[in-house]
């Protein structure tokens, strides 16, 4: 079964247990002139076409239900890909606000798109006036520590709401799993336990399952296993070597979009205690080692990596039995998790608890 990713954009396929069966997409981007490029969930490309008087055209068939991605030039608009007829109509520099009609999924992966993006703009914006603003000014800092609290709040607040509205949506599970991940895992339960039976039943619902069952298996007191992989310079790096240290793991991918996202966050959370005995450790799911390194470099990742260029198939994400990114552990000195998935200024307020 294939794995799968976070709204990262690219969240996991999903087999819908069916016969090939044809699908079509049929688009247009006013005034473009070039090539449209067919991405598959992990960024590769599987096909391309010209657009012609504005206008392109796919077709194939599939027996997968699943999360891709139509490049032009530097812009990319992910969706959903399925058996039946997709239409999308895109304007060159606001693709995400593209038109989409046909398959149902596809329209509700938009909606939930631009919800999720809505709040993202609403983060970036608070993390940058943070960048901006004088340390020493308490007041301030704490308002707007406030002003992400709440906003994080809504946005989860808002993402339950989107699933209570779609619980026959082949989406909903994925954005459990993703945008919802941080959940109390009987939270996610009651979610579970609410979908259609169908959308229970399918392999993106049957993933969820797994994935509730996952969280009930790596708990708060356990002691981690141990690993080692190759870094980015092909030196062998081993998570004992920090030990003594309290250190997360952070599970990501440069073509996972939540992950790039909180990434500027992240930054700013290692900055401020990185000289306090607290290290991150990337576990990167590409397959493409160009496309790690860049993404490394241009969100300013200054902290230890690891891959074994494997994508789904990484042997850390194996063992530690992650099926979507972001994910991460938080673990104490000795190796035991004090923490699981925890968000960026969640982790800040734990961290200032550990290191007063």
């Amino acid at each position: 079964m294939k794995k799968l990713i976070l709204l990262c954009f690219l969240i996991p396929s999903l087999s819908l247990n069916a016969q090939n069966k044809s699908y079509e997409i049929s688009g247009e981007i006013p005034g473009a002139n070039g090539i449209v490029y067919l991405n598959s969930k992990s960024n590769k490309i599987t096909d391309s076409t010209r657009v012609i008087n504005s206008k392109f055209h796919f077709s194939g068939s599939t027996d997968d239900w699943e999360f891709i991605a139509l490049t032009y030039q530097n812009e990319r608009f992910p969706t959903v890909l399925e058996p039946g007829k997709l239409n999308i109509k895109m304007l060159p520099g606001k693709f995400k606000y593209a038109d989409v009609s046909g398959e149902q999924s596809a329209i509700d992966f938009k909606s939930c798109l631009l919800l999720v993006d809505s709040f993202q703009n609403k983060i970036q914006l608070i993390n940058k006036n943070y960048q901006l603003l004088n340390k020493k000014d308490s007041i301030a800092l704490i308002a707007l520590g406030k002003e992400n609290d709440s906003t994080f709040s809504n946005k989860r607040i808002a993402i339950k709401d989107w699933v209570a509205h779609h619980l026959s949506s082949m989406v909903s599970p994925y954005i459990i799993q993703t945008e919802l991940q941080g959940l109390d895992v009987s939270e996610q339960e009651d979610l579970f336990k609410k979908l259609s039976p169908k959308v229970k039943a399918s392999d993106g619902g049957q993933d969820l399952a797994r994935f509730i069952e996952s969280k009930k298996t790596f708990r708060i007191g356990q002691i981690v296993s141990d690993f080692t992989q190759t870094d980015t310079t092909g030196s062998a790096f081993s998570l004992r070597s920090l030990k003594g240290n309290y250190v997360l793991i952070e599970f990501w991918a440069s073509w996972c979009k939540p992950c790039r996202q909180q990434n500027p966050a992240l930054v700013t959370v290692y900055n401020q205690f990185k000289d306090k005995k607290f290290k991150i450790v990337g576990v990167s799911l590409d397959e493409n080692k160009t496309s790690w390194m860049n993404a490394i470099h241009a969100d300013n990742l200054a902290w230890n990596h690891v891959s074994d260029l494997k994508g789904w198939e990484n042997g850390v994400a194996q063992l530690y039995g992650i099926i979507a990114v972001p994910s991460n552990f938080l673990i104490d000195p000795d190796n035991k998790i004090i923490a699981i998935n925890i968000n960026p200024e969640t982790l800040a307020k734990k961290l200032n608890t550990l290191f007063p």
